[in-house]
């Protein structure tokens, strides 16, 4: 299930570094789902990803 990953609260300090850790758990969520999918990194996917969509918008 998908929860809101924005979570900012006056006990939270620091807005900007509770944001840039949201930021960095994001990225390697990101990380553990492509690899999930048996692609090598994250750029391997969206290099996959637009050749689809060149292929699809040539078609």
């Amino acid at each position: 299930m998908w929860s809101c990953p924005i979570r900012i609260s006056a006990a939270a300090g620091n807005p900007t570094r509770v944001i840039n850790d949201q930021i960095s758990d994001m990225k390697k969520r990101l990380s553990s789902i492509v690899r999930e999918y048996k692609f090598d990194s994250v750029q391997a996917f969206y290099k996959e990803l637009k050749a689809a969509r060149r292929e699809y918008l040539d078609y």
